[in-house]
């Protein structure tokens, strides 16, 4: 449920607003995960290829019993957050950490530590002033999202993941961000482990989020409530 910027976007809903803001809505949560228990994954895709079905079979051995990628510090896993039972609240903030994978995973299908190759924190991006704001986390693809109309109508803040992207000739990733979503006069907060760029934020699509930025100090409090 992360999701902007041709990545992803996630925004907690304006409080005071009596037509889309609905706080007391009640929000249906599964049980924590137990042992035995079956988890369903549906992606579809062309395929996995021969020389990468003991990949698969790596990941699939992680959904069993854990996961298979090392998380850094301050982030949790999404088996982590999968467990928490109903009601319980957990704090997420940066690591200062970013990179891509440079695994061969033909040649090395077990791997789970990625190779950080950057740093980086959030940061605002459409001005310079603290970030205080609580809703409902809502994610979805930007490109999706701006086609529906009233979707951010309500939104107290945009987080906008990672991206890999390339600029255009004419606007860079961080200049689309703010072209698409600098008319909603709420905070924009960029670099988001909530991307497709390693390591990754686990949000709860319906989780009641409190999102506070003072300069690089970010937090993300979620209660899954």
């Amino acid at each position: 449920m992360p999701l902007c910027s041709g990545d992803e976007t996630s925004g907690p809903a304006r409080t005071g607003h009596p037509s889309r803001y609905v706080p007391e809505m009640s929000i249906r949560y599964p049980r924590p995960l137990r042992p035995g228990d079956v988890i369903g994954v549906t992606a579809p895709s062309s395929g996995v290829e021969p020389e990468l079905r003991p990949r698969l079979d790596f990941a699939v051995e992680g959904l069993r019993m854990d996961t298979p990628y090392d998380v850094p510090q301050p982030l949790l896993s999404w088996l982590d957050v999968t467990t928490l039972p109903q009601g319980a609240t957990f704090t997420l903030s940066s690591p200062g950490v970013q990179g891509r994978n440079h695994w061969n995973w033909a040649d090395n299908p077990r791997a789970t530590e990625y190779t950080w190759t950057g740093t980086g924190t959030w940061r605002r991006h459409d001005g310079d002033g603290p970030v205080e704001v609580t809703g409902r986390l809502v994610g979805g693809c930007i490109e999706t999202l701006c086609n529906l109309a009233g979707f951010f109508d309500a939104a107290t803040a945009v987080l906008v993941g990672r991206t890999r992207a390339p600029d255009t000739r004419t606007l860079s990733q961080y200049d689309a961000v703010l072209d698409a979503l600098g008319g909603l006069g709420v905070p924009l907060v960029v670099d988001v482990e909530c991307g497709h760029v390693p390591p990754y934020l686990p949000l709860v699509n319906g989780a009641l989020g409190r999102l506070q930025l003072d300069g690089e100090d970010g937090s993300l409090t979620q209660t899954l409530a």
